[in-house]
């Protein structure tokens, strides 16, 4: 059937978070979707030494917006057979607090992240074969106006992986697999793109 989930939330901080989850099931299709909303003020007490006293002060220039939806499929082909996609999207912006003894500075960072993978799982008497192929898709962005810095940072990954499951008797399972992943790294620091190739 369908499930409807929500709830808030305030702290003494003045963070703010959302939460809502909707849910449905039929015989051969489940999916859910989620929605995630943060925004935190990160407003806090501190104390500051400085040349004659200690100084009470609030954390200013540490907000935090964060903003995610989870979304998830699956669908079951035949009675042993199951199919699955799950995506993940989030958008966070933050300002990056300054320390005690540094000036204030225009700080921020924006980190941007889209995954996404479709999983395939069959299952027959003793024997359980799962396969998934995922793609991930990241950016880490940060910028400082007063110090004049703008670095933007991407990473692509692209992962395959299988794995068998061999039910010997009750309690005692063998399993192997294998796994592949490619990630690609695009950064102001390189002259060129970087790749990492891991094969296990």
């Amino acid at each position: 059937g369908l499930t409807i989930m929500a709830s808030t939330s305030y702290s003494s901080l003045q963070n703010s978070v959302q939460w809502a989850s909707v849910n449905f099931s039929s015989g051969k299709l489940f999916w859910s979707t989620k929605l995630l909303a943060d925004f935190s003020q990160n407003k806090y007490l501190y104390y500051k030494n400085t040349d004659t006293s200690i100084v009470k002060q609030t954390q200013q220039h540490a907000q935090t917006n964060q903003l995610a939806l989870l979304q998830d499929f699956l669908y079951k082909l035949k009675a042993n057979q199951q199919l699955g996609l799950h995506i993940w999207i989030q958008n966070v912006d933050r300002q990056v607090p300054y320390t005690i003894s540094a000036l204030p500075l225009d700080a921020k960072q924006t980190d941007k992240t889209f995954r996404a993978m479709l999983d395939w799982r069959v299952s027959e008497k003793k024997i359980t074969f799962t396969t998934k192929l995922a793609f991930f898709n990241e950016a880490v962005i940060y910028n400082n106006i007063t110090d004049a810095i703008y670095s933007n940072n991407n990473f692509k990954t692209f992962a395959l992986d299988a794995d068998l499951q061999y039910k010997v008797c009750k309690g005692f399972i063998v399993s192997g697999g294998k796994s592949n992943m490619l990630s690609l790294a695009n950064s102001p620091n390189f002259v060129t793109q970087k790749q990492l190739l891991r094969d296990a």
